[in-house]
């Protein structure tokens, strides 16, 4: 489609794997909370009314931090749930990848920056 639908969720965990991280990626997926939790970050793409977006997650001090959650967003949003978020949203989750913490990883810990 000449990235008119944007990136293919699998090019997300292509790169993840090339940087020799140990993924799950799921499509349609559910439990969001706990597949989020149970990751160092988490990449969600959905899709929305207008369109779809990609942000990425992770689970700090008892709240899910969402980065790029808008346009110009300098700090991550917070929220007590990721399932709540979506359902509030409208938002339709089409693909998880995760970096499970319970998984051998490399010795760095992957993190998002701004």
């Amino acid at each position: 489609m000449g990235g008119l639908l944007g990136i293919n969720p699998k090019a997300v965990e292509n790169t993840f794997m090339e940087l020799n991280y140990n993924v799950n990626h799921e499509y349609l997926p559910k439990n969001l909370d706990i597949a989020v939790k149970e990751s160092h970050v988490s990449v969600l793409a959905y899709a929305h009314r207008e369109g779809a977006h990609y942000v990425a997650i992770e689970y700090v001090d008892g709240k899910y931090h969402v980065y790029n959650s808008y346009s110009g967003d300098k700090a991550p949003r917070k929220y007590d749930s990721i399932d709540d978020w979506a359902v509030y949203g409208k938002f339709i989750p089409i693909s998880l990848v995760t970096i499970p913490k319970a998984v051998s990883q490399p010795p760095r810990r992957p993190t998002y920056t701004i």
